[in-house]
């Protein structure tokens, strides 16, 4: 699958992963404490 990317380099791939990773963590975390109550 990376071999599809040859131009990115992996350092940008871990990145890339890392930001993604954090984005779900805060979605999710702000999911649980904004969006849930209000739905109960």
């Amino acid at each position: 699958m990376l071999s599809d990317f040859p131009y990115l380099e992996e350092e940008d791939i871990r990145q890339a992963l890392d930001y993604a990773a954090a984005l779900v963590k805060a979605t999710r975390s702000d999911f649980n404490t904004k969006l849930l109550p209000n739905l109960a």
